[in-house]
């Protein structure tokens, strides 16, 4: 995993829809935000791809199994067990597995993600 001090966040009816439970999935309490620009403040053992003081971007995924086809692919966003959504919770199933309020969404001051999905942007 990768540490970031988010520095942004873009609004995204998403996060309108599950502030208000439009879907009857979200949990409570939410901190939104699923579009955020960051600076890499701590960088896991394993982490190879990324260093402390990069910018990167945070997308929609936390984290995916990394060990079914689709992730061994490249194509953890479509993770046949599940990947796990920045902010989901058990009620949006198998987008949600892990406690969703331990990291929250880009509206954090601090958010962790699995590296591969916190995208380095260029200065």
């Amino acid at each position: 995993e990768v540490e970031i001090k988010m520095t942004h966040c873009g609004l995204c009816h998403t996060d309108i829809h599950m502030q208000n439970n439009d879907w009857g999935i979200t949990n409570f309490p939410l901190v939104p935000g699923h579009e955020g620009v960051g600076i890499v403040s701590v960088v896991g053992d394993a982490c190879r791809s990324l260093k402390v003081g990069d910018r990167v971007g945070i997308t929609w995924i936390r984290n995916s199994c990394k060990s079914c086809g689709m992730c061994q692919e490249g194509r953890g966003n479509l993770c046949a067990k599940g990947y796990q959504g920045v902010y989901l919770a058990s009620g949006a199933g198998c987008w949600g597995k892990e406690p969703y309020n331990e990291h929250g969404g880009c509206f954090s001051k601090v958010m962790r993600v699995e590296e591969e999905w916190a995208i380095k942007v260029p200065d």
